[in-house]
C-alpha cells in the first residue's frame, strides 16, 4: 500500500535520469528519501548550543534514558563536558535542586535521518560546522524541561492567564526570592540573574533558576577583588551599579566620581566588599522583578485588584534597586515577608497546583523552552573574549587567530565561513543531497572529501584522525 505523502510534498521526476523524488512546495526542498514527519524541532539557539523539542534520541548502548518531559541540546562534545560540569558542580550544594534545574545526561546521538534533518536547521556556529565536519564529536545534553522564561511568559503567556493562574505564577516567585538567600549562605553569587534566566513552568506552577555559567563562590570574587582584579568587576545593563568598584584600584580611584562617593561612605573597601557582594544577586532578581510588574501593569484593567497588587510590587522593588548602594534596602527577609504580606493582602497567595488553558498550554509549547543555551560574553570592548575556565574577561586574538578548546590563540586552519545566509542554505542543501546520495549507496559520507566511502565494520566507528576519515574499533564511551 503506498505511503500518504505529509502536507506540502508531491512527487517529481528528474528530466535528466527520470527517476522520481519528492519536493516541498513550500519550503522548496528537495530530497530523494520518502519525506518522514517529526515531532521534533529547534526551539532555541545559542553560540554553543541547539535546543531541540521533543528531544533527539540517544545512541542505543544498553543504557535507558528519560526522555519524558525533557528536550535534548545538541552541541560540541568539549562544550558539553564543560556545560555539565558547571551543572554538577552547582549540584553539590544541598537543597539547590530546589532552585536549579537537575543535572542533565549527556550522550552520543542516535545518528539517523531524523537527527540529520532536525539537526541540519542549526544555524549557530559551533554546532554547525561540527556537524558538517566532525559529525563524531557531536553530544547530546538530555534537560529537564523548566518552561517558559519570563520574557516569553510577559509578552507571549501572561494575557492567557486566568486570575486563578496568575495568583499561582506570582506565588511562585517566593522561591527565588528563597533562592538568592539560599545562595548567600552557601557562600554562592548566581551572577547572572535576569528574566531570561528566570523560568516558570505552567504545568507545575514552579519558578526556578537557570544558567549558573558564571556562578562563583563569594571568598573567590573578594580574594581577586582585593589582588589582581575581579574579571566581572564591570558596569552592565542589569548588574548593580556599583559592581565596577568592586576591584581594590577602582575603589580607591578618586578620579572616578562613582567610587569616590561609595568611598565617603564605607570609609574602608573590605566593608564595601562584604556588602556589595552579598547584595549582588538581590539587586539582580528585584531588577527582573521590577522589570516584570511594571510590563504586566499595562495588561491588567485599571484600578482593578491585580492592577492595585502590581502598582504594590513595582514600589516595593524599586526600594530594593536604588542606583547608590548605602541608600538600596538589602535585607532579603524583609524583602520575603513583605512580599508575602502582599499576596496575603490582595487574595493573591495560592500554592496549588496550577490548571491552565489549552491556549496557555498550546502559546508554551510553541515558544522556545528556555534552557541553560550559554550566554553572548558580558565582557566590555577592550576585554571582549570571556574565558570559562579562569572567568574572566580577555583581549581579541589578533587576525588569523582563533581559540582553541584550552582557550588560547591559535592559528585559524579552519575553511572561511560563508558570509551569506543564502550560500549558508546553498551549502546545506548540497550537503542534504549527498547524505542521501551515499545513503542510496549503504555508504558513509566522507566530511574532509564529500564523497561516499565504504561503512566501516560493524565493531567499528568513524573518526577524524590526521585529517583522515578512518575507521577505528568502537570503544565504551
Amino acid at each position: 500500500m503506498n505511503k500518504k505523502l505529509p502536507d506540502g510534498w508531491i512527487i517529481k521526476k528528474s528530466r535528466k535520469t527520470n527517476e522520481e523524488y519528492y519536493f516541498n512546495k513550500v519550503t522548496g526542498k528537495a530530497q530523494w528519501e520518502f519525506p518522514v514527519e517529526t515531532n521534533k524541532k529547534v526551539i532555541g539557539e545559542g553560540t554553543y548550543g541547539c535546543v531541540v523539542k521533543e528531544p533527539l534520541e540517544c545512541e542505543n548502548n544498553g543504557k535507558k534514558y528519560d526522555y519524558k518531559d525533557k528536550v535534548s541540546k545538541v552541541l560540541t562534545k568539549h562544550s558539553g563536558l564543560e556545560e555539565l560540569q558547571e551543572m554538577k558542580d552547582i549540584a553539590k550544594i544541598k537543597g539547590i535542586d530546589k532552585y536549579a534545574l537537575n543535572v542533565p545526561e549527556m550522550c552520543k546521538p542516535k545518528l539517523s535521518r531524523e537527527f540529520y534533518d532536525v539537526v541540519s536547521k542549526c544555524r549557530g556556529r559551533s554546532v554547525s560546522s561540527t556537524f558538517q565536519n566532525e559529525i563524531n564529536q557531536l553530544r547530546l545534553l538530555i534537560l529537564e524541561n523548566g518552561g517558559n522564561d519570563l520574557n516569553t511568559i510577559k509578552n507571549k503567556i501572561y494575557p492567557t492567564f486566568s486570575n486563578d493562574d496568575k495568583k499561582k505564577f506570582f506565588t511562585s516567585l517566593l522561591t527565588l526570592i528563597n533562592g538568592v538567600d539560599f545562595f548567600v549562605k552557601n557562600n554562592t553569587v548566581h551572577h547572572d540573574i535576569k528574566e531570561g534566566n528566570i523560568v516558570y513552568n505552567i504545568d507545575t506552577g514552579i519558578s526556578k533558576f537557570i544558567d549558573f555559567g558564571l556562578a562563583t563562590k563569594k571568598d573567590k570574587i573578594i580574594r581577586e577583588a582585593k589582588g589582581r582584579g575581579y574579571g566581572f568587576a564591570i558596569s552592565h545593563s542589569y548588574f548593580p551599579p556599583e559592581t565596577s568598584c568592586l576591584n581594590k584600584f577602582d575603589f580607591n580611584n578618586n578620579n572616578n566620581s562613582k567610587c569616590a562617593k561609595l568611598k565617603t561612605h564605607f570609609k574602608q573597601h573590605d566593608l564595601f566588599l562584604e556588602k556589595a557582594v552579598d547584595s549582588f544577586d538581590l539587586y539582580c532578581l528585584s531588577f527582573a522583578l521590577l522589570d516584570l510588574t511594571q510590563s504586566l501593569q499595562y495588561e491588567e484593567e485599571d484600578a482593578s485588584n491585580i492592577a492595585n497588587f502590581l502598582e504594590e510590587l513595582v514600589y516595593l522593588f524599586q526600594k530594593y534597586t536604588t542606583p547608590f548602594l548605602p541608600d538600596r534596602l538589602t535585607n532579603i527577609l524583609s524583602l520575603k515577608k513583605d512580599y508575602k504580606e502582599l499576596l496575603e493582602l490582595y487574595n493573591m497567595y495560592d500554592t496549588n497546583k496550577p490548571t491552565p488553558s489549552i491556549e496557555s498550554i498550546q502559546l508554551s509549547n510553541k515558544h522556545s523552552f528556555a534552557i541553560d543555551i550559554k550566554r553572548e560574553n558580558q565582557c566590555p570592548p577592550r576585554k571582549p573574549d570571556f574565558n570559562p575556565f579562569t572567568k574572566k574577561c580577555t583581549v581579541k586574538c589578533k587576525d588569523g587567530k582563533i581559540r582553541n578548546e584550552k582557550f588560547r590563540c591559535v592559528n585559524n586552519k579552519t575553511r572561511k565561513s560563508k558570509s551569506s545566509s543564502k550560500e549558508n542554505r546553498k551549502e546545506t542543501e548540497e550537503l542534504n543531497k549527498k547524505m542521501n546520495k551515499c545513503k542510496k549507496e549503504d555508504k558513509d559520507l566522507n566530511p574532509l572529501t564529500n564523497r561516499c566511502v565504504k561503512k566501516c565494520k560493524t565493531t567499528q566507528k568513524r573518526v577524524i584522525r590526521r585529517n583522515k576519515y578512518t575507521c577505528i574499533t568502537k570503544k565504551n564511551e
